[in-house]
């Protein structure tokens, strides 16, 4: 019997150590999982705004939207910026699409003149 108990108490005892010894490694998953949830969120976040700009494309809204600041303020971020060449100037290129569907995803993209004025914008359907 008190062979069982100092078996018992010194496993409890050591088991109690190796809890505090991973503990950092413990709060980093805990911090992972956290960051896991916010990231998720914001693909929610973004995904909604790009419903909304979908709704406003099939509607024919679009034509609303004809700064950079608007563009921000109702659908914010865009997913790519790219300087490219049309009709012989420098545009910026700004694409907008579902966060985490690369390619079977609706695409809008706007092109941006160098003051910020939405000179053009298309919108590709999914194939």
């Amino acid at each position: 019997m008190k062979k069982t108990f100092i078996a018992i108490f010194c496993l409890f005892l050591f088991s109690g150590c190796s809890k505090a010894k991973y503990i950092n490694e413990l709060f980093a998953l805990k911090r992972v999982g956290d960051e896991q949830v916010a990231m998720g969120e914001i693909v929610a976040q973004q995904d909604s705004k790009f419903d909304i700009l979908l709704k406003d494309v099939k509607s024919g809204n679009i034509s609303e939207y004809k700064t950079r600041e608007s563009l921000l303020s109702a659908f914010g971020k865009p997913i790519f910026v790219k300087k490219v060449s049309r009709n012989d100037k420098i545009r910026e290129k700004w694409l907008y699409r579902y966060s985490t569907q690369f390619f079977r995803s609706s695409k809008v993209i706007f092109y941006l003149d160098d003051m910020g004025i939405v000179e053009d914008w298309e919108y590709i359907e999914p194939k």
